[in-house]
């Protein structure tokens, strides 16, 4: 479940949790994952209207909503680092769900934290190597909003699938259909505006096939490095059911 502004760090939860609990999906651990950065433009409002009047950041919000998603207590453990820049910080609470899933909700750091919150690739990136012990051949399902599947479905193949050898789906969810206060609209300039637009999606397949191409063909500065890494955690894997 991938975080950003309010309505993602509530509803994406709660898409996620309804897949599972539908029987749509099986998976034996998820993780909620976003970044720090503080509230801006009518976030406050949205996120009083939804229900965590006490949050006022993207961390905070992504961790209420995965809570109340997934009916979570306290956190069974926590960890992470403080950093002089908002966007250097990083976090992992670890819940402990109803029938043994394990529920993560992490914050990365930003591969360039004096600027801004870590991004879509930052976010895979250090997913795979400090929060996933990624295995080839295992299964990734990524929930996002629908207008920006095309965008992080390409991430996730360059910094996941090429990377690590896994099999990623990214699923989109419209958040009025989940909670009907959150409820938004897309416009033909919130379209062009996105990563989704047509000029970005140039730039994002140029990226993919450069990723893809043989290593001798690359670039020195946009070379792949190896697979694996990551500590002993459980691997992310989820199963569609028939």
């Amino acid at each position: 479940m991938l975080g950003g502004l309010v309505r993602a760090c509530l509803v994406r939860p709660a898409y996620a949790a309804k897949l599972i609990r539908s029987g749509t999906v099986w998976a034996p651990e998820v993780t909620a994952l976003g970044g720090y950065r503080l509230f801006g433009g009518d976030e406050p409002d949205l996120a009083r209207r939804a229900g965590v009047p006490d949050a006022d950041e993207e961390y905070e919000a992504l961790d209420a909503g995965t809570r109340r998603a997934f009916g979570l207590g306290d956190p069974i453990a926590e960890q992470g680092e403080k950093s002089d820049l908002h966007g250097g910080t990083w976090s992992i609470r670890t819940y402990d769900g109803l029938r043994g899933l394990k529920v993560n909700v992490a914050a990365a750091p930003s591969s360039a934290p004096a600027d801004r919150r870590a991004d879509t690739a930052d976010t895979y990136a250090w997913f795979a190597r400090h929060l996933a012990n990624l295995e080839k051949g295992q299964s990734l399902l990524a929930v996002t909003a629908a207008i920006y599947v095309p965008a992080q479905q390409a991430a996730a193949l360059r910094m996941l699938a090429l990377q690590f050898g896994v099999e990623v789906e990214t699923v989109g969810v419209v958040p009025g259909e989940v909670l009907p206060a959150l409820a938004q609209s897309f416009g033909l300039s919130q379209y062009l505006a996105t990563p989704s637009s047509i000029p970005s999606h140039a730039i994002i397949l140029a990226r993919l096939r450069l990723y893809n191409a043989p290593a001798g063909d690359r670039p020195q500065s946009q070379r792949v490095g190896g697979s694996g890494g990551g500590d002993t955690r459980r691997a992310h894997s989820w199963h569609r059911r028939p």
